[in-house]
């Protein structure tokens, strides 16, 4: 028995090396080139390869991730008026990757974006704008964005044209496009688009009400997208394509308030408050209603007192 566990042990370790080898010499090998030729190139100005360049450090493929460095690569595209250079950081600035995060230069960085030919840019920039609750809001300029990324075959901006087809917000109300567009986001693998067709199912609006498509669709769009894997969680509490199961609902959740999405926290605080799905935990229920609060999710606030 120990020496049929030695040879075991010897040949898979005889297999590990194999796999390494095989690796050094393919695919990792052929990864490390790349880049080695992306930094050439980049080093002698060439804009399109310090931008790819850059999504390899953000990403952290065939490279240590670095997103301080991603940024700096980015911008040096940019500079050079290559327009995924500037969405891409301007996105970065959104969100505070690499650098310090700054709502106002992100948005000048995804309009320079777009203007320079980035769909993305468009696409991020029509997002942005049908978002902002404040005077800077202009619902009519944002359709123009996604439509102009989304003819580019954008899937983000598809997606967000399609959510606003959906709800009629600046646009004609159209559920029927809506599905169109979410069909064509979903298949170019935006989660988001995913996520919007799943919900179209779920409430039969634009098409039959279909729950185990809709469950289809909304794990698909977990992978990305928090709002999927809310809905996801509700489908779990309310027994919906499937049995009631409050601990997959207190999974998903957390799993979507910890990509800080408001509803996921506040629906996770109530499950800590019934003890449904978790433990009855009265102090994570508060922190995770807090946290709702602090995400914008106005539900979850304390209402307002009245001023004497």
């Amino acid at each position: 028995m120990a020496s049929h566990l030695r040879l075991s042990r010897a040949g898979l370790h005889a297999l590990a090396l194999m796999v390494l080898t095989l690796l050094s010499f393919g695919g990792c090998s052929e990864g490390h080139a790349e880049v080695v030729r992306l930094r050439e190139a980049c080093a002698a100005g060439t804009a399109a390869d310090c931008s790819t360049l850059g999504g390899r450090y953000r990403d952290g493929h065939h490279v240590l991730r670095d997103e301080a460095e991603a940024a700096r690569l980015f911008q040096l595209a940019c500079e050079q008026r290559f327009g995924d250079g500037c969405a891409s950081l301007g996105l970065m600035q959104l969100v505070g990757r690499g650098v310090k995060r700054d709502t106002a230069q992100a948005r000048a960085l995804l309009a320079r974006g777009c203007e320079a030919g980035a769909p993305s840019g468009c696409a991020n920039l029509g997002r942005l704008m049908v978002r902002d609750t404040g005077s800077t809001r202009d619902i009519g300029v944002a359709v123009g964005l996604l439509t102009k990324a989304c003819d580019a075959a954008d899937a983000l901006g598809c997606a967000e044209l399609g959510t606003l087809h959906r709800s009629g917000d600046g646009v004609r109300p159209d559920p029927v496009h809506a599905r169109a567009l979410f069909e064509r986001s979903c298949r170019d693998a935006a989660t988001v688009g995913c996520t919007g067709l799943g919900q179209l199912h779920a409430d039969g609006v634009g098409t039959p009400r279909n729950d185990s498509i809709a469950k289809t669709l909304f794990t698909r769009g977990c992978t990305d997208d928090a709002a999927a894997c809310v809905q996801l969680g509700r489908f779990a509490e309310e027994g919906r394509a499937g049995p009631v199961d409050y601990q997959m609902a207190a999974r998903q959740y957390r799993s979507a308030c910890q990509r800080r999405d408001g509803e996921g926290c506040y629906r996770l605080s109530l499950l800590y408050e019934t003890g449904a799905g978790a433990f009855r935990d009265a102090e994570r229920a508060t922190q995770a209603r807090q946290q709702a609060c602090d995400l914008g999710y106005r539900k979850a606030c304390p209402p307002a007192r009245a001023t004497p």
